[in-house]
């Protein structure tokens, strides 16, 4: 399919949904539901530590280079 035809198909289909059917959720669609909920709370609470844990890293590094020594000698023994 060329382009041109992959932009028409795109611009002639409609703007709106139509609904045909409607039924009350079933107790495995809900359950799904719930799980995918939970899983997203996870995430995000796994992202949230990780930035905590670098941020704390990154700062600890900075501040180990700022005052740490500006010079290093060798003994010139191994």
């Amino acid at each position: 399919m060329s382009n041109q035809e992959c932009n028409k198909e795109a611009n002639s289909a409609p703007s709106q949904v139509k609904v045909i059917q409607a039924s009350p959720a079933s107790p495995h669609n809900e359950a799904l539901l719930e799980a995918g909920k939970a899983l997203l709370i996870q995430s995000i609470e796994i992202g949230r530590d990780f930035c905590k844990f670098m941020i704390s890293i990154c700062a600890g590094a900075g501040y180990t280079r700022i005052s740490g020594p500006t010079q290093v000698r060798h003994s010139g023994v191994l």
